[in-house]
């Protein structure tokens, strides 16, 4: 779906102002993964009062330039730490990546009767004539509702090409946080867990 996108004022194509608005440090790595502040990028969400609270979460990846990549993004599910069910995303195939140029992952989680939505998004180059006020395209997957009573997403990631990341967490039951690192170990310790999970692959 082509979409032109308005960017907040923190929200720039420019890496160096993603990371700015919170003064981090980028993490190594082909692959780089920053988690956004939602309040950074509402218009590119895209949001209703349908996702409020911590149902919205926005991440912008740096990936090398030169090369496009196949984007797969799939959420596996958990009860009572047996996988139940696996809500595959359509692969997205990114346009070659240019210097600065940002991939965005959005996940709005829908509760209750409210679907969820799995978008990806980035520049139109072919449509984009002014770099200040780019149009964006974005591809939307819409998914069941997803109820969970905490949440915990990833902060900063740096990895290889091809190595499965986990994005976020959302579980009932459990007394803490789930640990995106070791979650595997954890899931018998939840009611229900559902794992976004990110691989990105070189085309």
């Amino acid at each position: 779906m082509q979409k032109k996108i308005k960017w907040a004022a923190c929200a720039m194509m420019s890496l160096l102002l993603v990371t700015g608005c919170s003064g981090a440090k980028l993490p190594e790595g082909d692959v780089k993964v920053v988690n956004q502040q939602v309040s950074g990028v509402i218009d590119l969400l895209l949001q209703s009062a349908d996702y409020g609270g911590n149902q919205s979460t926005v991440t912008s990846m740096l990936l090398p330039t030169g090369s496009s990549y196949d984007i797969k993004m799939a959420v596996e599910q958990y009860e009572a730490g047996q996988l139940v069910n696996t809500i595959e995303v359509p692969t997205y195939t990114t346009e070659e990546m240019e210097k600065n140029s940002l991939i965005h992952l959005i996940l709005n989680i829908g509760k209750e009767d409210v679907k969820s939505i799995f978008s990806i998004a980035e520049v139109d180059n072919e449509k984009t004539t002014d770099k200040k006020n780019p149009e964006y395209k974005m591809e939307k997957t819409n998914a069941p509702a997803i109820n969970f009573e905490k949440r915990v997403t990833l902060d900063q990631y740096g990895g290889e090409l091809g190595k499965e990341f986990v994005l976020a967490a959302y579980t009932t039951g459990g007394s803490s946080d789930m640990n995106l690192e070791t979650y595997q170990d954890e899931l018998a310790n939840y009611e229900t867990v559902s794992i976004v999970k990110v691989t990105i692959t070189k085309k």
